[in-house]
């Protein structure tokens, strides 16, 4: 079954793997709203989905900084992933397999969020970037 999330990571991604073998791991946070019948806006329950991108998505997401609290969008499939522990008991949970994601462009980044990913990705005001610094003399 295909799902598009829209929502907020609630952490960092974390990442397993070469390149060849790239996993990222994601938690999204997703609140539905709706308009009360007065005219103002409620959140409703928020639900958290497990989200894994393999390979190429996997590495486009770690190269892109993403942060705590950064706003996304995902598409991908549902799927159960079942195992069972050192005891023998089975375990199942409801994962989403990436198949496309991306930042949210329509909602604002907080502050703390936008500090955070240029700490990740290694860019602000006070750094340099290696395209400031011209190209030594050919010889």
């Amino acid at each position: 079954m295909d799902v598009s999330l829209i929502g907020n990571l609630t952490d960092a991604p974390e990442f397993a793997g070469d390149e060849s073998k790239a996993r990222a791991s994601l938690t999204v946070a997703v609140s539905e709203s709706y308009r009360t019948a007065e005219g103002t806006w409620q959140s409703g329950e928020t639900m958290f989905w497990q989200c894994w991108a393999w390979g190429k998505k996997a590495m486009a997401i770690r190269d892109a900084g993403w942060v705590k609290g950064a706003a996304v969008v995902v598409q991908g499939t549902l799927r159960a992933n079942v195992w069972r522990d050192r005891d023998g008991q089975t375990h199942r949970r409801t994962v989403v397999d990436v198949r496309a994601a991306g930042l949210d462009i329509t909602r604002p980044v907080p502050a703390s969020v936008a500090q955070r990913r240029q700490e990740t990705l290694g860019v602000g005001e006070d750094r340099t970037h290696a395209w400031d610094t011209p190209p030594a003399p050919a010889d």
